[in-house]
Protein backbone atom coordinates (compact mmCIF):
# COMPACT_ATOMS: atom_id res chain seq x y z
CA UNK A 1 0.00 0.00 0.00
CA UNK A 2 2.83 2.48 0.82
CA UNK A 3 4.56 1.69 -2.07
CA UNK A 4 1.65 2.43 -4.55
CA UNK A 5 1.26 5.32 -2.96
CA UNK A 6 4.77 6.46 -3.61
CA UNK A 7 4.47 5.31 -7.33
CA UNK A 8 1.69 7.79 -7.65
CA UNK A 9 3.47 10.40 -6.08
CA UNK A 10 6.80 9.71 -8.31
CA UNK A 11 4.32 9.78 -11.99
CA UNK A 12 2.00 12.89 -10.88
CA UNK A 13 5.27 14.67 -10.48
CA UNK A 14 7.03 13.78 -13.57
CA UNK A 15 3.74 14.53 -15.29
CA UNK A 16 4.33 18.01 -13.59
CA UNK A 17 7.29 18.74 -15.02
CA UNK A 18 7.04 17.75 -18.68
CA UNK A 19 3.57 19.89 -18.99
CA UNK A 20 6.14 22.74 -17.45
CA UNK A 21 8.80 21.91 -20.45
CA UNK A 22 6.32 21.94 -22.83
CA UNK A 23 4.81 25.76 -21.43
CA UNK A 24 8.15 26.77 -22.14
CA UNK A 25 9.30 25.67 -25.52
CA UNK A 26 5.27 27.23 -26.31
CA UNK A 27 6.46 30.54 -25.33
CA UNK A 28 9.34 30.94 -26.67
CA UNK A 29 7.94 29.70 -29.95
CA UNK A 30 5.60 32.62 -29.46
CA UNK A 31 8.56 35.09 -28.58
CA UNK A 32 10.16 34.50 -31.14
CA UNK A 33 7.35 35.02 -34.00
CA UNK A 34 6.59 38.27 -32.23
CA UNK A 35 10.26 39.40 -32.78
CA UNK A 36 10.58 38.23 -36.29
CA UNK A 37 7.26 39.95 -37.18
CA UNK A 38 8.72 42.93 -35.90
CA UNK A 39 12.07 43.33 -37.64
CA UNK A 40 10.21 42.23 -40.79
CA UNK A 41 7.79 44.88 -40.40
CA UNK A 42 10.59 47.75 -39.65
CA UNK A 43 11.39 50.30 -42.23
CA UNK A 44 14.98 51.86 -42.77
CA UNK A 45 14.90 54.22 -45.26
CA UNK A 46 18.93 53.73 -45.29
CA UNK A 47 18.91 50.05 -45.54
CA UNK A 48 16.24 48.45 -47.32
CA UNK A 49 17.62 45.00 -46.94
CA UNK A 50 20.46 43.34 -45.20
CA UNK A 51 21.85 40.70 -47.25
CA UNK A 52 25.00 40.54 -45.20
CA UNK A 53 27.47 41.85 -42.61
CA UNK A 54 31.27 42.01 -43.22
CA UNK A 55 32.82 42.27 -40.21
CA UNK A 56 36.10 44.07 -40.24
CA UNK A 57 38.99 42.02 -38.10
CA UNK A 58 42.26 43.46 -36.39
CA UNK A 59 44.71 42.38 -38.84
CA UNK A 60 42.70 44.63 -41.41
CA UNK A 61 41.30 41.26 -43.38
CA UNK A 62 37.40 41.34 -44.43
CA UNK A 63 35.66 38.06 -42.87
CA UNK A 64 31.92 37.17 -43.87
CA UNK A 65 29.24 36.50 -41.19
CA UNK A 66 25.53 36.16 -41.92
CA UNK A 67 25.15 38.26 -39.00
CA UNK A 68 27.24 39.37 -36.21
CA UNK A 69 29.15 42.77 -34.34
CA UNK A 70 32.30 44.35 -34.56
CA UNK A 71 33.93 47.37 -34.45
CA UNK A 72 33.87 48.06 -38.30
CA UNK A 73 30.57 46.79 -39.76
CA UNK A 74 29.62 47.48 -43.20
CA UNK A 75 26.42 46.44 -44.58
CA UNK A 76 25.93 46.55 -48.27
CA UNK A 77 23.09 47.98 -49.29
CA UNK A 78 20.57 46.64 -51.71
CA UNK A 79 18.52 49.34 -53.45
CA UNK A 80 15.85 49.17 -55.18
CA UNK A 81 15.47 49.39 -58.64
CA UNK A 82 16.83 52.68 -60.06
CA UNK A 83 17.43 54.04 -56.43
CA UNK A 84 20.63 55.62 -55.85
CA UNK A 85 22.52 55.14 -53.05
CA UNK A 86 25.93 56.36 -51.13
CA UNK A 87 29.35 54.23 -52.62
CA UNK A 88 30.66 52.00 -50.84
CA UNK A 89 34.90 51.39 -50.88
CA UNK A 90 37.39 49.50 -49.17
CA UNK A 91 40.76 51.42 -48.15
CA UNK A 92 43.75 50.05 -49.07
CA UNK A 93 45.91 48.80 -46.13
CA UNK A 94 49.11 52.10 -46.13
CA UNK A 95 52.70 50.99 -47.29
CA UNK A 96 55.75 53.17 -48.59
CA UNK A 97 55.76 54.65 -44.71
CA UNK A 98 59.15 57.02 -44.77
CA UNK A 99 59.33 60.37 -42.25
CA UNK A 100 57.37 62.71 -44.46
CA UNK A 101 55.08 60.22 -47.17
CA UNK A 102 53.08 57.35 -47.14
CA UNK A 103 50.68 55.26 -49.95
CA UNK A 104 47.13 54.08 -49.66
CA UNK A 105 44.05 53.70 -52.31
CA UNK A 106 40.71 52.67 -52.62
CA UNK A 107 39.67 49.60 -54.14
CA UNK A 108 35.73 47.16 -54.69
CA UNK A 109 34.19 50.50 -55.90
CA UNK A 110 30.31 49.97 -55.40
CA UNK A 111 28.76 53.03 -57.40
CA UNK A 112 25.55 52.54 -55.66
CA UNK A 113 23.53 52.93 -58.60
CA UNK A 114 25.03 56.37 -59.43
CA UNK A 115 28.04 57.84 -61.07
CA UNK A 116 31.25 58.15 -59.45
CA UNK A 117 32.17 61.65 -59.53
CA UNK A 118 35.36 62.06 -57.60
CA UNK A 119 37.45 59.63 -55.47
CA UNK A 120 40.52 59.60 -53.44
CA UNK A 121 41.76 59.40 -49.74
CA UNK A 122 41.66 61.53 -46.96
CA UNK A 123 43.72 62.00 -43.82
CA UNK A 124 44.07 63.60 -40.23
CA UNK A 125 45.62 63.30 -37.06
CA UNK A 126 41.76 63.12 -35.41
CA UNK A 127 39.82 59.45 -36.66
CA UNK A 128 37.11 59.88 -39.09
CA UNK A 129 38.46 62.30 -41.34
CA UNK A 130 36.03 63.32 -44.49
CA UNK A 131 36.48 65.91 -47.35
CA UNK A 132 35.07 68.56 -45.02
CA UNK A 133 37.35 68.05 -42.44
CA UNK A 134 40.82 66.40 -43.23
CA UNK A 135 44.12 67.42 -43.30
CA UNK A 136 45.29 66.06 -46.54
CA UNK A 137 43.13 64.78 -49.43
CA UNK A 138 44.29 63.31 -52.95
CA UNK A 139 41.62 63.39 -55.93
CA UNK A 140 42.00 60.29 -58.38
CA UNK A 141 39.60 60.71 -61.59
CA UNK A 142 36.53 59.20 -61.38
CA UNK A 143 35.17 56.02 -62.07
CA UNK A 144 35.23 52.57 -60.11
CA UNK A 145 38.54 51.39 -61.29
CA UNK A 146 40.85 50.62 -58.29
CA UNK A 147 43.50 53.73 -57.39
CA UNK A 148 46.60 54.18 -55.29
CA UNK A 149 47.47 57.48 -53.82
CA UNK A 150 50.12 59.41 -52.33
CA UNK A 151 50.04 60.60 -48.64
CA UNK A 152 52.58 63.37 -48.25
CA UNK A 153 53.88 66.92 -46.79
CA UNK A 154 53.46 64.66 -43.56
CA UNK A 155 55.22 65.35 -40.49
CA UNK A 156 57.92 63.21 -38.72
CA UNK A 157 57.00 60.88 -36.02
CA UNK A 158 53.15 61.21 -36.19
CA UNK A 159 50.07 59.15 -36.03
CA UNK A 160 47.69 59.54 -38.96
CA UNK A 161 43.99 58.28 -39.77
CA UNK A 162 43.29 57.17 -43.29
CA UNK A 163 39.82 56.70 -44.99
CA UNK A 164 39.29 56.20 -48.98
CA UNK A 165 36.05 58.05 -50.50
CA UNK A 166 34.14 58.59 -53.27
CA UNK A 167 31.16 60.69 -54.48
CA UNK A 168 28.24 60.51 -56.20
CA UNK A 169 24.85 62.01 -56.73
CA UNK A 170 23.15 60.70 -53.45
CA UNK A 171 26.56 62.00 -51.74
CA UNK A 172 29.98 61.09 -50.41
CA UNK A 173 30.77 57.20 -49.14
CA UNK A 174 33.74 56.22 -47.09
CA UNK A 175 35.93 52.95 -46.69
CA UNK A 176 36.92 51.67 -43.34
CA UNK A 177 39.45 53.46 -41.47
CA UNK A 178 42.98 52.42 -41.59
CA UNK A 179 46.09 54.12 -38.91
CA UNK A 180 49.49 54.26 -39.21
CA UNK A 181 52.81 56.16 -37.76
CA UNK A 182 55.39 58.35 -40.15
CA UNK A 183 59.09 57.18 -39.18
CA UNK A 184 61.34 59.15 -36.77
CA UNK A 185 63.66 60.57 -39.88
CA UNK A 186 63.79 61.72 -43.12
CA UNK A 187 64.11 60.14 -46.16
CA UNK A 188 67.51 59.21 -47.05
CA UNK A 189 69.52 61.38 -50.30
CA UNK A 190 68.83 59.15 -53.50
CA UNK A 191 72.36 59.85 -54.55
CA UNK A 192 75.37 59.60 -52.43
CA UNK A 193 78.18 61.94 -52.01
CA UNK A 194 81.29 60.92 -53.78
CA UNK A 195 84.86 62.09 -55.30
CA UNK A 196 87.03 62.34 -52.69
CA UNK A 197 90.18 64.68 -53.08
CA UNK A 198 92.77 64.90 -50.39
CA UNK A 199 95.93 67.58 -50.66
CA UNK A 200 98.18 68.96 -48.32
CA UNK A 201 98.98 65.85 -46.83
CA UNK A 202 100.88 66.17 -43.93
CA UNK A 203 102.76 64.18 -41.18
CA UNK A 204 99.38 64.54 -38.62
CA UNK A 205 97.11 66.71 -41.29
CA UNK A 206 95.34 66.49 -44.56
CA UNK A 207 93.00 68.37 -46.46
CA UNK A 208 89.98 66.59 -48.25
CA UNK A 209 87.19 67.90 -50.82
CA UNK A 210 84.14 65.89 -51.81
CA UNK A 211 81.41 66.03 -53.99
CA UNK A 212 77.75 66.09 -52.08
CA UNK A 213 75.08 63.78 -52.82
CA UNK A 214 71.49 65.48 -53.22
CA UNK A 215 70.91 65.76 -49.80
CA UNK A 216 71.01 68.67 -47.17
CA UNK A 217 75.01 67.48 -46.23
CA UNK A 218 77.38 65.22 -46.00
CA UNK A 219 79.06 62.89 -42.98
CA UNK A 220 82.67 62.34 -43.35
CA UNK A 221 83.88 59.50 -41.26
CA UNK A 222 87.72 58.54 -40.70
CA UNK A 223 88.81 55.58 -39.64
CA UNK A 224 92.52 53.21 -38.74
CA UNK A 225 92.89 49.56 -39.23
CA UNK A 226 90.26 47.17 -41.27
CA UNK A 227 87.80 48.04 -43.16
CA UNK A 228 84.47 49.86 -43.07
CA UNK A 229 81.58 47.52 -40.94
CA UNK A 230 78.26 48.11 -38.84
CA UNK A 231 80.20 50.07 -36.10
CA UNK A 232 81.33 52.33 -39.14
CA UNK A 233 78.17 53.40 -40.93
CA UNK A 234 75.78 55.92 -39.32
CA UNK A 235 72.17 54.55 -38.52
CA UNK A 236 69.24 57.16 -39.71
CA UNK A 237 67.52 58.27 -36.76
CA UNK A 238 70.87 58.08 -34.84
CA UNK A 239 71.68 60.92 -32.54
CA UNK A 240 74.86 62.50 -33.55
CA UNK A 241 75.61 65.34 -31.73
CA UNK A 242 78.88 66.87 -32.80
CA UNK A 243 82.18 66.23 -34.71
CA UNK A 244 85.67 67.37 -34.32
CA UNK A 245 88.18 67.80 -37.05
CA UNK A 246 90.86 66.69 -34.59
CA UNK A 247 90.34 63.05 -35.19
CA UNK A 248 91.83 61.74 -32.01
CA UNK A 249 89.27 63.42 -30.18
CA UNK A 250 86.73 62.95 -32.87
CA UNK A 251 83.83 61.14 -31.33
CA UNK A 252 83.16 57.43 -32.64
CA UNK A 253 80.02 56.44 -34.55
CA UNK A 254 79.60 53.97 -32.09
CA UNK A 255 80.67 54.70 -29.05
CA UNK A 256 83.49 52.25 -27.68
CA UNK A 257 83.64 50.33 -30.32
CA UNK A 258 87.16 51.84 -31.51
CA UNK A 259 85.37 52.04 -35.03
CA UNK A 260 84.96 55.03 -37.48
CA UNK A 261 85.04 58.43 -36.14
CA UNK A 262 82.93 61.52 -37.24
CA UNK A 263 85.75 64.47 -38.10
CA UNK A 264 82.63 66.10 -39.90
CA UNK A 265 79.25 67.02 -41.31
CA UNK A 266 77.48 69.66 -42.57
CA UNK A 267 77.03 71.19 -46.25
CA UNK A 268 80.50 71.93 -46.99
CA UNK A 269 82.72 70.13 -48.71
CA UNK A 270 85.83 70.61 -48.00
CA UNK A 271 87.73 70.06 -44.65
CA UNK A 272 91.54 70.05 -43.00
CA UNK A 273 91.75 67.20 -40.41
CA UNK A 274 94.49 67.25 -37.98
CA UNK A 275 95.74 65.18 -34.79
CA UNK A 276 96.62 62.46 -37.42
CA UNK A 277 99.52 60.10 -36.66
CA UNK A 278 102.33 60.08 -39.49
CA UNK A 279 102.69 57.61 -41.52
CA UNK A 280 99.47 55.53 -41.00
CA UNK A 281 96.93 54.90 -43.32
CA UNK A 282 93.58 56.22 -42.67
CA UNK A 283 90.54 54.94 -44.44
CA UNK A 284 87.93 58.03 -45.58
CA UNK A 285 83.86 57.48 -46.85
CA UNK A 286 81.45 59.65 -47.38
CA UNK A 287 77.19 59.26 -46.02
CA UNK A 288 74.99 61.90 -47.55
CA UNK A 289 71.91 63.02 -45.07
CA UNK A 290 68.91 64.69 -45.19
CA UNK A 291 67.61 65.91 -41.90
CA UNK A 292 69.75 66.93 -39.01
CA UNK A 293 72.15 64.55 -37.12
CA UNK A 294 72.19 66.45 -33.75
CA UNK A 295 68.33 66.36 -33.84
CA UNK A 296 68.54 62.33 -34.56
CA UNK A 297 66.39 63.29 -37.60
CA UNK A 298 68.77 62.76 -40.21
CA UNK A 299 67.86 59.88 -42.94
CA UNK A 300 71.69 58.74 -44.10
CA UNK A 301 72.50 56.96 -48.01
CA UNK A 302 74.34 54.08 -46.81
CA UNK A 303 75.07 52.70 -49.88
CA UNK A 304 78.34 52.07 -50.47
CA UNK A 305 78.61 50.53 -53.64
CA UNK A 306 80.06 53.81 -55.25
CA UNK A 307 81.29 55.10 -52.11
CA UNK A 308 84.48 52.62 -51.33
CA UNK A 309 86.65 53.59 -48.54
CA UNK A 310 89.18 56.07 -50.17
CA UNK A 311 92.22 55.51 -48.36
CA UNK A 312 95.18 58.09 -47.80
CA UNK A 313 98.07 57.82 -46.05
CA UNK A 314 100.29 60.70 -43.91
CA UNK A 315 103.64 60.66 -44.97
CA UNK A 316 107.49 61.78 -44.22
CA UNK A 317 109.51 61.85 -46.82
CA UNK A 318 113.40 62.80 -47.64
CA UNK A 319 114.54 65.23 -50.62
CA UNK A 320 117.10 66.82 -51.70
CA UNK A 321 117.50 70.81 -52.15
CA UNK A 322 120.29 73.02 -52.47
CA UNK A 323 121.33 75.15 -50.46
CA UNK A 324 125.24 77.50 -51.20
CA UNK A 325 125.65 75.12 -53.91
CA UNK A 326 125.46 72.01 -51.88
CA UNK A 327 123.01 69.14 -51.93
CA UNK A 328 121.55 68.64 -48.77
CA UNK A 329 119.25 66.66 -47.54
CA UNK A 330 115.56 67.90 -45.20
CA UNK A 331 112.32 66.51 -44.60
CA UNK A 332 109.07 67.52 -46.58
CA UNK A 333 105.82 65.81 -47.36
CA UNK A 334 104.86 64.80 -50.88
CA UNK A 335 102.67 61.86 -51.92
CA UNK A 336 102.53 60.51 -54.74
CA UNK A 337 99.00 57.92 -55.64
CA UNK A 338 98.11 56.20 -56.89
CA UNK A 339 101.17 53.16 -56.76
CA UNK A 340 101.70 51.74 -58.61
CA UNK A 341 99.91 54.01 -61.46
CA UNK A 342 98.35 53.38 -64.50
CA UNK A 343 96.35 56.02 -66.54
CA UNK A 344 97.56 58.79 -63.99
CA UNK A 345 98.82 59.89 -61.04
CA UNK A 346 98.35 62.74 -58.21
CA UNK A 347 100.89 64.28 -57.06
CA UNK A 348 100.64 66.25 -53.85
CA UNK A 349 103.21 68.85 -52.26
CA UNK A 350 103.17 70.86 -49.34
CA UNK A 351 105.89 73.30 -48.24
CA UNK A 352 106.70 74.54 -51.47
CA UNK A 353 108.20 77.94 -51.89
CA UNK A 354 106.44 80.34 -54.31
CA UNK A 355 105.15 79.86 -57.39
CA UNK A 356 104.47 76.22 -59.22
CA UNK A 357 106.85 73.49 -59.13
CA UNK A 358 108.35 72.09 -61.98
CA UNK A 359 107.74 68.22 -62.92
CA UNK A 360 110.04 66.20 -65.06
CA UNK A 361 110.26 62.08 -65.76
CA UNK A 362 112.90 59.92 -66.42
CA UNK A 363 113.07 56.56 -67.56
CA UNK A 364 116.14 54.99 -66.22
CA UNK A 365 118.03 55.21 -69.75
CA UNK A 366 117.66 58.97 -68.82
CA UNK A 367 115.11 59.66 -71.44
CA UNK A 368 112.87 62.43 -70.20
CA UNK A 369 108.98 62.69 -71.39
CA UNK A 370 107.29 65.49 -72.36
CA UNK A 371 104.54 65.70 -69.66
CA UNK A 372 101.53 69.03 -68.66
CA UNK A 373 100.44 68.22 -65.00
CA UNK A 374 97.06 69.62 -64.62
CA UNK A 375 96.27 71.71 -61.16
CA UNK A 376 94.06 70.20 -59.20
CA UNK A 377 93.97 72.36 -56.32
CA UNK A 378 96.63 75.27 -55.02
CA UNK A 379 96.37 76.09 -51.32
CA UNK A 380 98.48 78.01 -49.06
CA UNK A 381 102.49 76.62 -49.02
CA UNK A 382 100.79 73.09 -50.97
CA UNK A 383 99.25 71.91 -54.48
CA UNK A 384 97.65 69.08 -55.87
CA UNK A 385 98.50 68.22 -59.63
CA UNK A 386 97.10 64.74 -61.81
CA UNK A 387 99.61 63.75 -64.70
CA UNK A 388 97.99 61.63 -67.44
CA UNK A 389 100.23 58.65 -67.93
CA UNK A 390 98.54 57.53 -71.63
CA UNK A 391 102.02 57.98 -73.17
CA UNK A 392 104.30 55.52 -70.59
CA UNK A 393 104.71 51.99 -70.52
CA UNK A 394 105.30 49.77 -67.50
CA UNK A 395 108.59 49.85 -65.77
CA UNK A 396 110.52 52.41 -63.16
CA UNK A 397 110.86 55.81 -63.64
CA UNK A 398 112.33 58.83 -61.68
CA UNK A 399 110.04 61.54 -60.96
CA UNK A 400 111.59 65.21 -60.45
CA UNK A 401 110.41 67.98 -58.80
CA UNK A 402 111.89 71.08 -58.78
CA UNK A 403 111.00 74.35 -57.26
CA UNK A 404 113.42 76.84 -57.35
CA UNK A 405 116.24 75.93 -55.83
CA UNK A 406 114.28 73.06 -53.58
CA UNK A 407 114.83 69.26 -55.80
CA UNK A 408 112.58 66.44 -54.68
CA UNK A 409 113.53 63.07 -56.71
CA UNK A 410 111.09 60.25 -55.98
CA UNK A 411 110.79 56.71 -57.75
CA UNK A 412 108.10 55.99 -59.94
CA UNK A 413 106.46 52.68 -60.60
CA UNK A 414 103.90 52.28 -63.52
CA UNK A 415 102.54 49.13 -64.34
CA UNK A 416 99.84 48.52 -67.40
Amino acid sequence: MRNNYFSSKKALITRTKNHFQNYIIILSMIFFLIGYMYLTAADNSNIKKVETYLFKSLNQDLVEFSSGKGKDIIMINDPEPGEIVLPTLYTNDVTNITGLSARSGGNSINSGNGTIESKGIVWSTNPNPTIDNYEGITSNGTGTDDFNANLTNLNLNTYYYVRAYATNEAGTGYGNEVSFMTLSYYPPPTRQSSSITTWDVRNTSMSISWSNGNGNGTMVVFKTGNDFNENDIPQSGGYYDDYNTNFSVAPELVSGSNGGRIVYYGSGNTATINGLTALTRYRIRLFAYRGNPAGASAGFNQNTSTNNPFVQRTARFKHAFVQNDVLAEAENTVFIYPTPANDFINISINNINEGYPKIRIFDLCGKEYNITPEIIHSGNESILMKLSLEDFVSGIYNLIIQNNDEIIIERLLISK
